[in-house]
């Protein structure tokens, strides 16, 4: 589940998919009674975007809830409000068993069992208590953190990466400049960062950092240095801060590239 991705209510939510897809979309609301039901509108507008991607505005409901949707294949998952904290796991295939087991920040077992279906391929389970943990289902790991990273009701997991831009952006999840945006548009893409990249810069204000301009320039900065800086940083009291970041991008070659810490990292 993207357990960052969090909605107000009624709030227009952009959701994005690969275009080359077999398309279709649903989209299910799953209410407090762990009820799915099918919201899909009718006639949906679904644009085709010029970089490969498909895009559709929902307007999510006035109400506490999780949206469980399939949009071109691909899974999205989010809150909306305050409902009851739930994983929410899609398998794509009904009637199967997945074990799950739920781990502590030690690596110590807190529960374990099988997800609880609901319908159309989606499964749950109610975490005994919110303490930071991790879900392993299938061979991979899910954070769970509550209240999660970031104070925001409104936190979308992709950024467009626009042509010969300043664009100020922050990424609520554990990683590098270096590794973890540069090398991740590279490996996706199959480019060179510094034939995307002008720069990135950075003023965090931490205990562990502060008062101190980062520069990272692909190419040029060696990522051994304190200006490969994290997008999180610890402050007093071992509160965790979301840097924001300045990135500069060149007038690049081919379509806008969207960048989705959302997919990859969380």
């Amino acid at each position: 589940m993207k357990t960052s991705h969090l909605r107000k209510r009624l709030e227009k939510v952009p959701m994005f998919s690969d275009s080359d897809k077999t398309p279709g979309l649903q989209i299910f609301k799953l209410d407090s009674t762990n009820t799915l039901t099918d919201i899909t509108e009718s006639n949906p507008t679904i644009a085709t975007l010029t970089s490969g991607h498909a895009k559709y505005d929902f307007t999510s409901p006035d109400e506490d809830c999780h949206i469980c949707s399939i949009f071109n294949g691909y899974p999205i998952i989010f809150q909306v409000g305050l409902p009851e904290v739930k994983f929410i796991h899609y398998e794509g295939a009904t009637g199967v068993t997945i074990p799950f087991t739920r781990v502590d920040d030690t690596g110590a077992t807190i529960e374990s069992g099988n997800l609880t279906e609901l319908s159309n391929g989606f499964y749950y389970n109610i975490p005994s208590d919110l303490g930071l943990s991790i879900y392993m289902v299938n061979g991979k790991s899910h954070l769970m953190k509550v209240p999660y990273t970031g104070t925001s009701t409104s936190i979308s997991g992709k950024i467009l990466l626009e042509k010969d831009k300043w664009q100020l952006l922050a990424v609520p999840t554990t990683g590098k400049i270096n590794e973890n945006f540069v090398q991740y548009i590279e490996q996706k893409y199959s480019v060179t960062g510094s034939d995307i990249f002008e720069g990135f810069n950075a003023y965090p204000a931490t205990d562990t950092q502060s008062s101190e301009f980062l520069s990272f320039i692909p190419g040029v900065t060696s990522p051994l240095t304190k200006h490969n800086f994290s997008f999180i940083m610890e402050d007093a009291n071992g509160e965790q801060e979301v840097l924001g970041f300045w990135c500069k991008t060149k007038n690049y070659a081919g379509d806008v590239l969207i960048y989705d810490w959302s997919t990859e990292w969380v």
